[in-house]
């Protein structure tokens, strides 16, 4: 069962997938003929993002690829120091 709902949801997140990316042309296409830049562009490309992210982890490909924030912050090293 556990299977099977494993692979529904990433049958749906690649449709969700085709659709977003479908969306993102569309909207490139309308920025490069009206020489716009509408801020749902980017939005819809953060969704693409996020169900790539998403997928290639259900796969099991691509974990760690992108650092989650924590992480990130964890492993950045400042040195401190005073204005004064």
């Amino acid at each position: 069962m556990k299977e099977l709902k494993e692979s529904s949801e990433i049958t749906f997140l690649r449709y969700l997938l085709k659709e977003s990316l479908i969306r993102y042309r569309e909207a490139r296409n309308l920025e490069r003929n009206r020489k716009i830049i509408y801020p749902e562009t980017t939005s819809i490309l953060r969704d693409c993002e996020r169900l790539i992210r998403t997928l290639r982890q259900l796969s099991g490909k691509g974990k760690n690829l992108v650092p989650e924030k924590k992480e990130l912050q964890e492993s950045i090293h400042r040195k401190k120091t005073s204005m004064f």
